[in-house]
């Protein structure tokens, strides 16, 4: 399930009246170990007050002399890698978050760094499955087409046992080099569990075939340590804009993932280079 900033945000601060003396809010940071104050004037934001303009700020100033507007208001129900987005896109460290036109939360770019930090793989430095889920999502509600490649390496089990598990985890790390290499720039990749990766390409399933095959064939023609072979399979399943209709965004994801990672089995099976699934039903959701 994908976080939300209510997940994490800080519920327990403070709001300072604009009015307030810089020294006596530097008191409350020490005393409460708050590190960042919304400034109110009557019932109106009108700026933040981080550690960085305490420490800058004069102590007879008043709040509203040394206030920052290097914030954004978010939404409560809004996913973590939204607020992520907006960090990066207007180059800020504080995000306030409003319910109910109330500021009803506080998130900083170091907490939410460290939780999205839990959302990256540390073996093979890829995202995890959660960060694709949520771009799936957003393309879902935004009626785009796109696909979902399906990857898995094939006989990986028999190679852990043959060379062992550290040669394993080096094999994992280069073949999610050579995906990341050999994806489109607007395609994003992670490792879905073990020795499967998933791509989310935004294009439909047409176009997609030809990245499939590429990237079968980029693993195939590596040259791994100990001249190991190693090869990957490939399912495709994909949405397009017309079959989407009633069901959740997420429960569409969910079930054109699992499509796909039928197909990349069956692809397996029949010692198939890659699958195709076909475009996936609105009317297929279990």
């Amino acid at each position: 399930m994908i976080r939300k900033v209510k997940d994490i945000m800080v519920r327990d601060f403070i709001k300072i009246d604009a009015l307030c003396r810089v020294g006596r809010i530097q008191e409350i940071a020490l005393e409460k170990g708050y590190d960042c104050f919304p400034v109110v004037e009557g019932d109106r934001i009108i700026g933040v007050l981080t550690t960085q303009e305490l420490i800058k700020a004069h102590s007879n100033r008043i709040a509203a002399d040394a206030v920052s507007n290097k914030y954004e208001v978010i939404s409560l129900d809004a996913n973590l890698w939204t607020a992520e987005e907006i960090i990066k896109q207007k180059k800020i460290n504080i995000l306030l978050v409003k319910e109910d036109e109330e500021i009803c939360g506080i998130i900083t770019k170091h907490l939410l760094d460290a939780e999205l930090g839990k959302h990256v793989d540390l073996l093979t430095g890829l995202y995890r499955s959660d960060y694709i889920y949520y771009k799936a999502v957003e393309l879902v509600k935004e009626d785009m087409d796109f696909s979902i490649i399906f990857l898995d390496i094939n006989n990986f089990g028999h190679i852990n046992k043959t060379y062992g598990h550290v040669k394993g985890d080096i094999i994992l790390q280069e073949v999610s080099i050579l995906l990341k290499k050999s994806i489109p720039s607007d395609a994003y990749l992670c490792r879905f569990a073990g020795d499967e990766f998933i791509v989310l390409i935004p294009y439909n399933i047409k176009d997609s075939i030809s990245i499939a095959n590429k990237l079968v064939d980029v693993v195939l023609c590596h040259k791994f340590q100990n001249n190991i072979l190693v090869t990957i399979s490939a399912g495709i399943a994909g949405k397009n804009k017309y079959n989407i209709k009633l069901h959740s965004a997420y429960s569409v994801v969910t079930n054109i993932i699992n499509t796909a990672s039928l197909a990349s089995s069956k692809a397996k099976a029949e010692k198939s280079k890659i699958s195709i699934a076909g475009n996936f039903k609105s009317d297929e959701i279990a």
